[in-house]
């Protein structure tokens, strides 16, 4: 297939994922502050929901391998990515939320951020399945993939 766009793909996810992560704490910054507690609200909630996308894409690139599918979720990803900042501002306005640090930046990092970090988990998993045509050849290719990604 073609290899190098595969590799371009797991690239761009990943730096995504970084990108929106820093985004986001610039995002709760201004009603959470940038304590460590909102940081490890941010992180926690970005592994797990990469954690859950790579469980459900690998999962799903077992019953479809289809590339197509795969790009259709990158772009459902960006778009919900489009729409965090018109979501986080309804979010922002209610008081109770905002009320507690931990627990108001945590649900609001969750319901915010995880349903993108979670389809671009599915990235990486899909594409080793695509990728592979020999088991012999799946460590490097899994390796090789999140070192890119």
């Amino acid at each position: 297939m073609h290899l190098w766009l595969f590799s371009v793909t797991v690239f761009i996810a990943g730096l995504a994922v970084m990108g929106v992560e820093m985004a986001a704490s610039r995002l709760l910054a201004p009603y959470f502050g940038a304590s460590i507690f909102v940081w490890a609200n941010i992180i926690g909630v970005v592994l797990a929901a990469l954690a859950l996308g790579s469980f459900v894409g690998g999962r799903l690139a077992d019953r479809n391998k289809e590339t197509h599918l795969l790009y259709r979720i990158i772009f459902v990803a960006g778009i919900v990515v489009v729409l965090v900042p018109l979501f986080g501002d309804l979010l922002f306005e209610i008081e109770t939320l905002r009320a507690t640090l931990i627990g108001g930046s945590f649900v609001t990092v969750t319901l915010l951020f995880a349903p993108p970090f979670v389809l671009l988990g599915m990235v990486t998993p899909y594409l080793i399945r695509i990728i592979t045509r020999d088991v012999a050849h799946v460590g490097k290719i899994a390796g090789n993939l999140y070192a890119l990604s």
